[in-house]
């Protein structure tokens, strides 16, 4: 049996830092962006969809609709799997040099 919680485009989550509006955060398999300034070990919304402006890797080139995923450790989408958490889908093409795409989140 289930009951109904919420619809899940914005899940609460307790910051392990603090965190302004706008930053990506990872939490386990998820990827979100925190939609308000918030200071670590307090509950804040992070939304999981919607089509995000962000930074991706400059060498490479992305295809319409293509899988995207965030490279925690740079701070930035790449094409590349590897150990990185799928973020969404590129939502228009990219050439090589470009540093900048939207990004459709979704949750699976």
């Amino acid at each position: 049996m289930a009951s109904y919680v919420q619809d899940g485009d914005i899940i609460d989550h307790i910051l392990a830092e603090d965190a302004t509006a706008g930053t990506v955060v990872v939490i386990g398999e998820l990827v979100g962006v925190v939609v308000v300034d918030q200071v670590a070990g307090k509950p804040v919304g992070v939304r999981l969809d919607g089509v995000w402006s962000m930074t991706v890797l400059g060498t490479d080139q992305v295809a319409k609709g293509q899988k995207l995923y965030w490279d925690e450790g740079n701070e930035r989408l790449t094409i590349t799997a590897g150990a990185h958490k799928q973020a969404g889908w590129a939502v228009e093409g990219k050439a090589a040099g470009v540093t900048s795409i939207r990004c459709l989140f979704g949750k699976g």
